[in-house]
């Protein structure tokens, strides 16, 4: 793949759309997990399930496909354990109220 080379450009409203629900995912991710009663494991499996779908949705839309490598895959395991690294934390320290920007 070549720099900057971009199969489909997404539209600046849908793009928008984008980044306005991850930012509010982002944003309320520390309060909501606070609120459940789930293990963090639990949690964090969810939260990375929902991660994938909007991966693929994104991809779909910008018309691009996943390429895996073992980089990739080592990427993703180092992910994986901050995301339950993430979820530990704010399920064991009062500060998840605080995630909350």
């Amino acid at each position: 793949m070549k720099a900057g080379f971009i199969d489909r450009k997404l539209p600046p409203r849908t793009a928008a759309a984008f980044m306005l629900f991850g930012a509010v995912c982002w944003s309320l991710s520390g309060a909501l997990i606070k609120l459940l009663a789930w293990n963090a494991f639990v949690i964090a499996g969810m939260r990375s399930a929902l991660a994938v779908l909007m991966l693929m949705l994104f991809l779909k839309a910008a018309g691009r496909r996943l390429a895996l490598s073992k980089t990739i895959f080592l990427i993703g395991i180092a992910v994986s354990m901050k995301f339950v690294a993430f979820v530990t934390g704010n399920k064991l320290t009062a500060a998840a109220g605080l995630r909350l920007l």
